[in-house]
């Protein structure tokens, strides 16, 4: 598993306000405690039991995408038509920011003079650079989706030419190496931050083979060298 929410019983070694990086020893110590099939949930009570003392949990790679998406269940139930919901990294459209009008060409249309057409105008999205602190890697045109990017550039600390970030790879304990930012487009945010995270772990190939396999969703992942990958969809 690449997303596995027990990773924190590793995570919270770290600090990085304090630069503070454990080491391997404990690392290795408390990566026995990573196993999301340790948990058991009764389906009755909604009680969650740990099977393995001193375990943890920490739900900030899904919480914020089932926050946006509740939020836009509310806003759509009570009427609004176009609206932008965002929670750190994980926003949700809500149609489209409105439309222009503009005259039909009477010869090449063969409509009377006068007639409009109407243009839907989408939201404009921004990826962060991750190098650049006011930057913007690029902009994509969105409307009615959502968009969740996970990078190694909000929390961190350097030691040497090492990022230590606070994207954990589950399986090793530390910082997953190989992608800067993974961004996942779909039309729910719990699934786009689920996926997002996910990507960056996995890497650059295999996470864009994964998004490959998954209707509706698509990702732009930047490698180390600041190379901008997309998956078979929005090359297409």
């Amino acid at each position: 598993m690449h997303f596995d929410i027990t990773y924190v019983s590793v995570g919270h070694l770290y600090n990085y306000r304090d630069r503070i990086q454990p080491n391997s020893r404990n690392i290795q110590s408390a990566l026995m405690l990573v196993d999301w099939q340790s948990l058991v949930l009764n389906n009755s009570t909604q009680a969650l039991t740990f099977t393995k003392d001193n375990m943890q949990i920490n739900l900030g790679g899904i919480a914020k995408g089932y926050t946006v998406d509740r939020s836009v269940e509310l806003l759509v139930g009570r009427g609004v038509e176009s609206a932008i919901v965002s929670a750190g990294g994980d926003s949700r459209m809500i149609g489209d920011r409105g439309a222009v009008f503009k005259q039909v060409d009477a010869a090449a249309n063969g409509n009377e003079v006068g007639d409009e057409k109407a243009k839907r105008i989408p939201w404009m999205i921004g990826i962060k650079h991750p190098r650049q602190e006011e930057g913007t890697a690029l902009c994509m045109p969105l409307m009615d989706t959502a968009i969740s990017t996970s990078g190694d550039y909000e929390r961190y600390f350097l030691r040497g030419d090492e990022r230590v970030h606070h994207i954990i790879n589950p399986k090793t304990g530390y910082s997953a190496e190989g992608v800067v930012s993974a961004s996942v487009i779909g039309s729910e945010s719990i699934n786009c931050d689920v996926l997002s995270t996910t990507l960056f772990v996995l890497g650059m190939e295999k996470g864009i083979d994964l998004i490959n396999t998954i209707d509706g969703y698509d990702a732009v992942m930047i490698d180390m060298a600041g190379k901008v990958f997309f998956s078979e969809g929005l090359r297409e």
